[in-house]
């Protein structure tokens, strides 16, 4: 990770000792004895001096003199994951002069990170409509997504541009089925994100962890993940960036999503959740009033036809929402996996007026033994 990237939070650099500052020792001779060596170099963390060069004069040395000091050991980089903010490291001293020898150099001073506590912010941003760009003309999307389930967590980072809103949504059909629903008909084994004009590395950043994602050459970004909580409070600083190429660099730091919680369906998905096909399902949820809740059905099991999936958008702060009979009708019979996520968004404008997308997402949580509302589901 590089020792100088400035962000939101990051994890305390490590503090490891300067090395050894032995000097060279003097050789006798018939004139002047030689020069002592350098001190030695701090280490690749928090450096420390290097000392002055030895003087070992050995008898039959007829004008011994002392040796040059050791120059001082440079002062240490501090190597942090991205993100890291604050800290500075102090320079190493110069190493001290002998008699007769010169004063070292002091090292560098280095950017440091900051000690990776919780970074409270105030904003949440909103997706409550005013948080899109144009569903035409040049646009990108950021995704820092904190998938929990029974078995764990799986945060991860992708992204898009393109010239339509959405851009991952190119290959699929799409329906509406009621005001808040859509249904997408995809194909099987879709290729991942497509080739596009890149906005070099992006990033995520919060609570002292982040996620960088490299665009390929085609411009094309894939996803990357990590088995960790990125923002664990409601009010965590999340910062979503982009480092800027054929799209100019963008970066908005705003509150990772807290979890919702819904009250209905009361069973939790994985245990013994049943969703009648042929009627409405009722959600409802408390805990928060930011962003949107999303309600999700993957149908994966009609090969070879494409996958349907469901997409239900409700705003946060109505606690209630409906997904209709139409849309369920459309997934068949059987077990299929459903999901409720939180999402936020804040929208960035570069320098070249391309509007990007940033969205955290996270998954709710059901009222039954607070258990993630993310697994199967039997569809009758």
């Amino acid at each position: 990770m590089s020792p100088n990237s400035g962000g939101a939070s990051g994890n305390a650099a490590a503090t490891s000792t300067g090395g050894a500052a032995t000097g060279g020792a003097l050789t006798g001779g018939s004139t002047t004895g030689n020069a002592g060596g350098n001190g030695g170099g701090g280490s690749s963390s928090t450096g420390l001096s290097g000392g002055a060069g030895s003087v070992n004069a050995n008898a039959g040395g007829a004008t011994n003199t002392a040796g040059t000091a050791g120059s001082g050991g440079e002062g240490g980089s501090t190597s942090v994951p991205m993100g890291g903010s604050g800290g500075v490291t102090a320079a190493g001293a110069g190493g001290q002069s002998a008699s007769g020898g010169s004063v070292g150099a002091a090292g560098q001073a280095s950017q440091g990170g900051s000690t990776g506590v919780f970074t409270q912010c105030d904003d949440h941003a909103d997706f409550n409509g005013r948080g899109r760009c144009p569903a035409t003309g040049n646009v990108g999307a950021v995704f820092a997504t904190q998938v929990l389930s029974a078995t764990g967590v799986d945060t991860s980072l992708t992204a898009i541009f393109g010239s339509t809103n959405p851009p991952t949504d190119a290959a699929c059909t799409v329906q509406q089925a009621g005001a808040s629903c859509s249904v997408l008909s995809c194909p099987r084994n879709a290729a991942t994100n497509p080739g596009g004009p890149s906005a070099g590395v992006v990033s995520a950043v919060a609570d002292g962890a982040s996620l960088m994602l490299a665009p390929s050459a085609s411009g094309a970004y894939d996803t990357v993940h990590k088995a960790q909580r990125m923002w664990l409070m409601p009010k965590a600083g999340l910062t979503l960036s982009t480092a800027g190429a054929d799209v100019s660099a963008v970066s908005e730091m705003f509150c990772g999503p807290p979890s919702l919680t819904l009250t209905a369906p009361a069973q939790a998905p994985g245990t013994t959740l049943s969703i009648n096909r042929t009627s409405d399902l009722a959600l409802l949820w408390s805990g928060s009033t930011v962003g949107q809740l999303e309600f999700v059905v993957y149908d994966e099991t009609s090969a070879p036809s494409p996958i349907v999936e469901v997409r239900c958008f409700f705003d946060a702060s109505a606690n209630q929402g409906t997904v209709p009979m139409t849309a369920l009708g459309q997934v068949s019979a059987g077990m299929h996996t459903v999901g409720s996520y939180l999402w936020v968004r804040k929208i960035g404008i570069g320098a070249d007026g391309v509007c990007v997308e940033l969205t955290g997402i996270t998954t709710n949580l059901s009222a039954a033994s607070n258990a993630p509302f993310n697994g199967a589901a039997m569809f009758q």
